[in-house]
C-alpha cells in the first residue's frame, strides 16, 4: 500500500512539468496576435492597438512640438526687430546668431515632419535626441534674449 501511494506521488511530480509545458505552449499559440504590455499587467492588447497607440503618441508629440517651434519663430523674429534697433557694433554679431538660431529652428521642424513611425525603440531614441536639441535651441534663444537686453 505504501508503495502504491509513493508511486502515485512520484508520478505526480514527473507528470507536473509536462502539463506546465503543454499549458505554456497552448497559451503561446492562443495569444499569438496579442502583446502583453508589461510584466505585472494581467491584460493583453492587440498589436494593431499598440501600433495605433504609438502612432497617436507620435502625432500628439509632433503637434505639441510644432507649437513650440512656431513659438520659437515668433521669438526669433521679435529678437531680430530688437537687433535692428541695436548699436552697429553689436548688431552684426547678434544678426549672425539670430540667423543661426532661425536656421536651426527650420532644420528641427523639417526633421520632425520627416520622421515616420519606424518602431518603438527608434521613436524613443528620436524623441530623446530631438528633445535634447530643442532644449539646446531654447537655451540659445534665451541667451540671445539676455544679450540683446544689455
Amino acid at each position: 500500500m505504501k508503495a502504491l501511494i509513493l508511486l502515485v506521488i512520484f508520478s505526480g511530480f514527473i507528470a507536473r512539468p509536462g502539463i506546465t509545458v503543454s499549458r505554456s505552449f497552448v497559451d503561446e499559440k492562443k495569444n499569438a496576435g496579442y502583446v502583453k504590455p508589461a510584466e505585472n499587467d494581467n491584460f493583453y492588447i492587440t498589436k494593431e492597438a499598440q501600433q495605433k497607440a504609438q502612432k497617436d503618441s507620435i502625432q500628439q508629440y509632433k503637434n505639441e512640438t510644432n507649437k513650440k517651434i512656431v513659438n520659437n519663430e515668433k521669438i526669433i523674429s521679435d529678437i531680430k526687430m530688437q537687433i535692428a534697433k541695436a548699436e552697429k557694433t553689436t548688431k552684426t554679431e547678434y544678426e549672425k546668431v539670430a540667423a543661426g538660431l532661425e536656421k536651426k529652428n527650420r532644420e528641427m521642424k523639417k526633421k520632425l515632419n520627416e520622421f515616420d513611425e519606424k518602431g518603438k525603440e527608434k521613436w524613443q531614441v528620436f524623441k530623446r535626441d530631438f528633445n535634447r536639441d530643442l532644449d539646446d535651441l531654447n537655451k540659445s534663444i534665451d541667451d540671445l534674449i539676455e544679450k540683446t537686453k544689455k
